[in-house]
């Protein structure tokens, strides 16, 4: 693992020194290429020499806060990835962020572990797009996203038909292959190829949480549900807004969850954790798996109406 991080460079971006030097030196344990900047002017110059593979800021800083640099990094960059540092109690730049094209965010404090998965999973996001950009050819253009989802196969150019099929509705989209096939890539091409493109995505991984933290992660809790829970926090579902909700590897959940997550398809809204107001979801729903989940419907270990309340659309 160590030797393949080497390859990428990753920009860290915080005016508050504790935070950006802890941040640096775990990454360079790591074995990343590592550069850090004190202000967002400083980063955005950093950036445009270098050319980073991922880059982490904070939001609120001198000389560019992190939306300027958010911004700029794309100009730069459509395919870095940009993960943003938000203050636990501030939602309101969180939801902003994912808006403007944040691949994903932490809070303060740091989960060092939690970090260790985001950023895997956007260099393992970057790494897939630029192995399917070796397959470019022209006649894919309209099927582009952000993400440069290209290829010319017989088995990619079904693909994006089936993208094409979906880039007009809100579909729920089923996509299943084996891991390191760039399931994500696709969610994100239906994503940025139709209505959606201009809402948050959101992706989220099933396996990252235990059942009681995915839970939360997904439905957000109200203040007082569970020890530690000092103030409401929505979830994912309310944070994707009218976007796209990513759930990968769907059939980790828990038969609990399947529960839940059956009943927002069928019913179109959820409460927090903890609480009895009822959300409506207004999100796309694209769930991803890399296992046959119609064998695991007959083994009894997923459930057989949400299989087919998800494979609306399957790809």
């Amino acid at each position: 693992m160590k030797t393949e991080n080497n390859s990428y460079k990753i920009l860290v971006i915080d005016d508050d020194e504790s935070i950006r030097k802890t941040l640096t030196n775990y990454l360079k344990k790591l074995n990343f290429n590592v550069y850090s900047a004190s202000n967002g002017s400083e980063g955005i110059e950093i950036a445009q020499k270098e050319i980073p593979d991922l880059v982490i800021t904070d939001i609120k800083m001198p000389k560019a806060d992190g939306f300027e640099v958010l911004k700029k990094i794309k100009e730069i960059d459509t395919h870095t990835h940009v993960i943003m540092i938000t203050a636990f109690d501030d939602m309101s730049s969180t939801v902003k962020a994912m808006q403007q094209g944040a691949y994903d965010y932490i809070e303060k404090p740091l989960e060092i572990d939690k970090l260790k998965i985001t950023i895997s999973r956007a260099l393992e996001n970057k790494k897939m797009s630029e192995q399917l950009t070796s397959f470019i050819t022209v006649e894919t253009e309209e099927y582009q996203s952000e993400n440069t989802l290209i290829g010319k196969s017989s088995v990619m150019k079904d693909v994006y038909k089936k993208i094409g099929q979906t880039t007009t509705s809100r579909v729920t989209v089923l996509l299943e292959g084996e891991s390191g096939t760039g399931k994500e890539l696709v969610a994100r091409a239906i994503h940025y190829s139709g209505i959606t493109k201009d809402k948050p995505f959101v992706p989220v991984n099933c396996t990252a949480l235990t059942e009681s933290l995915l839970e939360s992660e997904l439905f957000g809790h109200v203040k007082g549900a569970f020890t530690g829970s000092i103030r409401d926090k929505k979830g994912k579902f309310e944070l994707a807004g009218e976007g796209t909700i990513f759930l990968d590897e769907i059939s980790e959940i828990s038969p609990n969850l399947q529960v839940q997550l059956l009943r927002v398809l069928q019913q179109k809204e959820f409460e927090r954790v903890g609480g009895e107001t009822l959300i409506p979801i207004k999100a796309r729903i694209i769930a991803a798996t890399n296992k046959d989940l119609n064998a695991l419907v007959s083994d009894g270990e997923f459930r057989e109406d949400l299989y087919f309340r998800l494979k609306v659309v399957s790809i």
